[in-house]
């Protein structure tokens, strides 16, 4: 038997799900405006080997003043990465449906490199999962020319990923167990009468 990797090909991973960490090739799939109880933007990002149903799904509040002053400044670091400013202060709209159908004609198709953090959650049968967010802040980078800022080559950029830093990997709090629950009976009470 001879030992060799001459004619083999590397195995790629499978690059379809947007994981935790630094995503270098992102495709905005589609942006919709949401009216509900809370209104919305919301993004669905997905990687180019991704159907829209393997995306992932963010979504930007815009209920109250706070809410809309973060998560427009939020929306404009997105955009800026794959269109102009001017192209992005230049959409107008009166309610958030047409927002988000206009930023959707603006920005669906467009690639961008985004960080994203890992959020633990608790899953429907009692286990620990992990989600994908994007952070608050400086998250996303420009890969092609036409945006706002120039575009950063996979080795050059400059998003950080770091699990050990709780801003890129958020735990859960540690939640009681089944075993520190305190359960009486006949035999065991502790009445003082």
């Amino acid at each position: 038997m001879n030992f060799g990797t001459k004619g083999t090909q590397e195995l790629a991973g499978n690059n379809k799900y947007i994981r935790p960490g630094i995503n270098h090739n992102v495709v905005i799939d589609s942006v919709k405006g949401v009216n509900e109880s809370k209104s919305y933007i919301e993004f669905l990002f997905r990687t180019p080997k991704a159907t829209a149903e393997e995306g992932n799904r963010q979504r930007f509040y815009m209920h109250t003043e706070g809410a809309l002053a973060l998560n427009t400044a939020r929306l404009k670091h997105i955009a800026t990465k794959v269109v102009s400013e001017s192209d992005i202060d230049n959409i107008s709209a009166n309610d958030i449906i047409d927002y988000g159908a206009k930023l959707n004609k603006l920005l669906s198709g467009k690639r961008l490199r985004l960080k994203f953090a890992a959020e633990e959650y608790v899953k429907a049968d009692g286990s620990v999962g992990v989600r994908s967010v994007l952070p608050v802040q400086n998250f996303a980078e420009a890969i092609n020319p036409g945006a706002e800022y120039p575009a950063v080559k996979d080795g050059e950029t400059r998003l950080r990923y770091d699990e050990s830093n709780s801003y890129d990997y958020k735990k859960l709090a540690d939640a009681p167990s089944a075993k520190t629950t305190v359960t009486g009976s006949k035999d065991e009470d502790d009445l003082p009468f």
